[in-house]
């Protein structure tokens, strides 16, 4: 038996007997959730790790294992993080990648069968979309201050008559655009307006430019 919480999943189970009497649900297990998005540099591909959740607390994996691969199918395994870390940093990625991420049961269940289930793993994700997105090289930078911000924070962008601004977005981690505008010149006030406190990335278009400025804002 399945139900929807908080938009996350869980998972409850009951036994039913040969006299379908039915036993009370046990306690929920969340499933494992991944996500994606582009970190700082551009190469950097963020994963949003949602891990397993046992709400006994029986079972508590010490470790999330990342797999990843060039296919869904060509999978293996890649690296580790300690359970409940929630952001991971793939870094200078520009290639086509699979993930996905998994823990593992010593002790796990028999079946009638013999078989051994003792893991579970999230849904597959690729960066697609993500991968190739270059980074404006600006030489003399661009300045954000203050950056963590509260209230606003002003933009300085040295701009040439090749590069003219039209765009600045923000996207939190999964890269869902939360704040868009147009501008001209090189300098922009950003309010904090409904932004909730939290690490956000901020994008500046350029018209006739393909490649995109991308910066970590963060707002207390």
């Amino acid at each position: 038996m399945y139900f929807y919480k908080d938009n996350l999943n869980f998972l409850i189970l009951s036994i039913i007997d040969t006299c379908q009497n039915e036993s009370d649900l046990n306690t929920y297990q969340k499933t494992i959730n991944l996500g994606i998005a582009q970190g700082v540099p551009a190469t950097t591909m963020v994963l949003i790790i949602d891990g397993f959740e046992d709400e006994s607390a029986d079972f508590v994996p010490e470790q999330h294992y990342i797999f990843r691969g060039s296919t869904p199918d060509d999978m293996f395994l890649y690296d580790s993080v300690v359970t409940g870390t929630t952001l991971y940093n793939d870094e200078d990625i520009t290639d086509l990648y699979y993930y996905k991420i998994g823990i593992v049961k010593e002790s796990g269940c028999e079946t009638g069968s013999k078989a051994l289930y003792g893991s579970s793993v999230s849904n597959i994700i690729n960066n697609n979309g993500l991968v190739g997105v270059k980074e404006i090289n600006i030489d003399s930078g661009i300045e954000i201050y203050p950056n963590p911000l509260k209230e606003s924070t002003m933009i300085k962008i040295p701009v040439t008559e090749a590069l003219e601004v039209t765009d600045v977005r923000v996207t939190d981690l999964t890269g869902k655009i939360v704040f868009e505008d147009k501008f001209s010149g090189s300098t922009y006030l950003l309010n904090r307006g409904t932004l909730e406190s939290g690490v956000y990335f901020l994008e500046i278009s350029a018209k006739g430019e393909e490649k995109l400025f991308r910066g970590k804002l963060v707002v207390k």
